[in-house]
């Protein structure tokens, strides 16, 4: 593995962190309130799981159904470390825009819900 696949690597490693950590803060904030989020999770993850090509490449699915593809959030990490670990290339600057776009959406939403939310946690629980 190259120097420039390591950086690559920890970039996208670095955004999934974030990502995560912003859609737990948000879904933890909302699931003490909303206690059936536990149950439709666990509906969700799955098709999300299957979604993403991450079993699969992505060349393998016609091109008028990658829009649908890519309405996974996840899917776009799945091509960069498809396009980092398997072409030793760069994502392409069009994922790593989508990445950006996701990973600060999430972790702002994430921390603005649970700080608004997190005053009532005591009285819930």
């Amino acid at each position: 593995m190259t120097v420039s696949q390591m950086v690559a690597l920890t970039m996208l490693l670095g955004l999934q962190v974030l990502a995560t950590s912003g859609l737990a803060l948000l879904l933890s904030a909302l699931m003490v309130y909303l206690r059936d989020i536990s149950q439709i999770l666990a509906l969700i993850l799955p098709a999300i799981f299957y979604t993403a090509p991450i079993l699969y490449p992505l060349n393998l699915v016609p091109k008028k159904f990658h829009i649908l593809v890519f309405i996974n959030p996840f899917a776009a990490f799945a091509e960069g470390y498809h396009s980092i670990l398997l072409d030793s290339a760069w994502p392409s600057f069009f994922t790593i825009s989508v990445l950006v776009v996701l990973t600060v959406g999430a972790l702002g939403s994430g921390i603005y819900v649970f700080r608004r939310l997190q005053t009532g946690f005591a009285d819930v629980l």
